[in-house]
């Protein structure tokens, strides 16, 4: 029996290269198979998920820029409010109150700590007299409030009435 014919000799070696590519097949290939299969299935899935966390991010920055955008708007419209407030307060107690309208507001920063608030007011009908009376008790508001442009405009009035268009400014710390 130990003389092996040349066919039998073929046949083990032949088996033996077969058992060795099955071995190397089940501990190299086979695993590396079994991973990228498994890849092929999580990779679309990550993917769906990274898209709904980009869109998320995109949403969360969006309504972060909305929000503060309102924050900035609320605290300078709360500021304006307050500003115009005085006004026409002042206005009423001067007796122009009826004939005062604001026909703007606007805010902008100064700089990076202040914000400058811009109320223009026009006054139709006044004398003289009335326009110095709110000028002086704008002057003593303990609100700073500041008078940058006056326009006054005496067509089409009786003697002695004029209109009188007003840039009346202030400067207040910005809300951080």
């Amino acid at each position: 029996m130990r003389a092996l014919t040349h066919n039998k000799k073929t046949f083990i070696y032949f088996a033996i290269a077969l058992m060795a590519v099955l071995v190397v097949y089940s501990l190299a290939f086979k695993p590396a198979l079994d991973r990228i299969n498994t890849l092929k299935r999580v990779i679309p899935e990550k993917r769906q998920t990274l898209e709904q966390l980009q869109q998320k991010t995109e949403q969360y920055i969006q309504l972060k820029a909305a929000i503060g955008q309102i924050d900035q708007n609320t605290s300078g419209d709360a500021e304006a409010m307050q500003i115009l407030s005085s006004i026409e307060n002042l206005a009423s107690r001067t007796g122009l109150g009826s004939r005062m309208t604001v026909t703007k507001r606007s805010q902008s920063h100064a700089n990076d700590e202040y914000t400058r608030g811009i109320i223009e007011v026009r006054f139709k009908d006044i004398t003289l007299e009335e326009l110095l009376s709110f000028t002086g008790a704008l002057s003593s508001e303990p609100r700073p409030l500041h008078l940058d442009t006056i326009r006054l405009t005496a067509q089409h009035h009786p003697a002695g009435k004029i209109d009188a268009d007003m840039h009346i400014q202030t400067v207040s710390k910005r809300a951080h």
